[in-house]
């Protein structure tokens, strides 16, 4: 496409221009509404697909507001939010509203009703004390740029570089007839260099701190088979833009085009999608490095560790990865891919800076992430409680004498045995003796279940004892010659006891229980 392509400064601005004339134009309705459901998806923030605008964007987080395709098309508005618009970028009324700008996909960008009336047909620049801001950052106010005090439009920093290479494509697809426009305060009259001294000296600042992202490519693309079969050049060629005007031209980078991201156990395939940034002579493979809490082979597989580019082409390339499914309850887990080296002849070339994305998985099959609490706590004599809790418990932290602690100069337990009456969800302490009548505060803290949840910080429990042993009051034994399991009234000299509860204690083999 670009073979006539070989000199260099306004010469080769002029070559290109003739590479990029004489597109099909499309019409104003239907034709750029229609065009807009073909580039305008968003598949890069939200990933949803619906309506990507350029003036309500959130990169960072969830947008102000959404759109629908067709049915929000303004339409009327009277703030924002209320319908999307066709932004001519560069305005209608520095080229006479005339044809084929006015159709132009290259500089026409689906926006905000209300925020296109905002920037009406204001240059673009950077505001420092905006008179008005849009709800994802956009300002309109006098411009800070050195060179020009009048008032500007400045778009959020992700679509500076966008808005640079598209007025680098209308200087050079319009070569022929641009001196002859009304033109704006960014415009200095001539066919060559096109804009004034500010504006390019800002537009090459955009371009060189917003490479080209995938969206550009994508929208490029798309423009270029199905709406207009002409290109922009300068999202093919980033360097061009700096051959033409000056400046250093980008050094060409591979980054990631995945943003991180959560995927279900269940998901099955994911592409790992990689770019580079501009075509360069030399064959190029971008080695990857795996960490994180995953493990390959059995939480996931990865169809390589390297990813080839040959050389002069541009295209994106992608490895497989393959989330396992398993059936075994376990925590979420991290996969950590980067880009750890490149290998290639080539010098300039390097890691861009998104060079990292995490996949984050999201296990489907019954994960407890619910901590225990304390559903009931049993006083059985003037030294012993018993806590039940509402799950299994983890039998360390539930031992441990530091985890309980009982006001009033009582303090830890003498001792803590996980499996009162068998049932590992219950924990029997035992304290030196609690005063009969006086009321107590048991604070627990850092008992944990067997999948690792802690029980809430400075859990809380208050409790009494009666006025001391006899009618009903149970006593704790341990016995460790019985035969057998054994409930029951019994007779000794002693009198009746009661014995409501026997069982078998796990790590001694005692016979424990209490009677009354």
């Amino acid at each position: 496409y670009y073979d006539s392509a070989t000199g260099s400064g306004y010469a080769l601005k002029t070559q290109l221009h003739y590479i990029i004339d004489g597109h099909t134009a499309v019409s104003y309705t239907p034709g750029v509404w229609n065009a807009f459901t073909l580039i305008e998806n968003d598949n890069y923030f939200e990933n949803d697909g619906n309506p990507l605008d350029v003036y309500s964007e959130n990169p960072a987080g969830s947008d102000p507001y959404s759109w629908t395709f067709v049915t929000d098309q303004c339409g009327t508005y009277s703030g924002e939010g209320g319908c999307y618009n066709r932004e001519h970028s560069f305005p209608q009324s520095w080229f006479n509203d005339a044809s084929p700008m006015v159709t132009d996909m290259f500089h026409i960008y689906l926006t905000d009703g209300y925020v296109n009336s905002k920037r009406s047909n204001y240059p673009f620049g950077e505001v420092n004390a905006p008179s008005w801001t849009s709800q994802n950052g956009s300002k309109l106010g006098p411009c800070a740029y050195p060179g020009y005090t009048g008032t500007v439009f400045e778009p959020i920093d992700e679509f500076k570089g966008d808005f640079a290479r598209s007025y680098f494509y209308m200087a050079t697809r319009y070569e022929n007839v641009i001196s002859g426009w009304p033109g704006c305060d960014m415009l200095d009259g001539s066919s060559d260099k096109v804009f004034t001294d500010w504006a390019l000296n800002m537009l090459l600042d955009w371009h060189t701190a917003d490479p080209v992202s995938q969206k550009e490519i994508d929208r490029n693309n798309i423009i270029y088979s199905d709406i207009q079969h002409n290109r922009n050049p300068f999202i093919d060629h980033p360097e061009f833009v700096n051959y033409i005007w000056g400046g250093t031209p980008p050094v060409p980078s591979i980054s990631f085009v995945s943003a991180s991201q959560t995927v279900e156990e269940n998901s099955g395939s994911h592409a790992v999608t990689l770019s580079i940034s501009q075509t360069i002579p030399d064959d190029v493979t971008a080695n990857l490095s795996i960490t994180g809490t995953a493990i390959n082979g059995s939480d996931y597989t990865i169809s390589s560790t390297s990813v080839f580019f040959p050389a002069s082409l541009n295209d994106n390339r992608s490895v497989t990865m393959t989330i396992t499914n398993d059936v075994t309850p376990e925590n979420f887990e991290t996969i950590i891919i980067s880009i750890s080296s490149l290998t290639t002849v080539n010098s300039e070339i390097i890691i861009g800076n998104n060079d990292q994305i995490t996949f984050t998985i999201n296990n489907n099959d019954g994960f407890d992430e619910t901590p225990p609490i304390i559903l009931t706590n049993q006083v059985l004599n003037d030294s012993t409680l018993v806590l039940s809790f509402s799950e299994t418990l983890d039998a360390v932290t539930s031992q441990a004498l530091t985890n309980y602690v009982v006001n009033n100069g009582i303090g830890n337990p003498l001792t803590a045995m996980l499996g009162y009456s068998g049932d590992s969800s219950k924990v029997i302490l035992s304290f030196p003796a609690f005063s009969p009548g006086t009321s107590y505060q048991l604070t627990v803290n850092n008992v944990e279940d067997t999948a690792g949840n802690p029980i809430t910080v400075n859990t809380i429990l208050n409790f009494s004892i009666s006025s001391g042993s006899g009618e009903g009051w149970v006593e704790r034994f341990e016995e460790n010659t019985w035969l057998s399991y054994t409930t029951g009234t019994f007779t000794y000299p002693t009198g009746d006891w009661d014995f409501v509860s026997v069982y078998q204690e796990p790590a001694t083999g005692a016979y424990e229980g209490e009677h009354a």
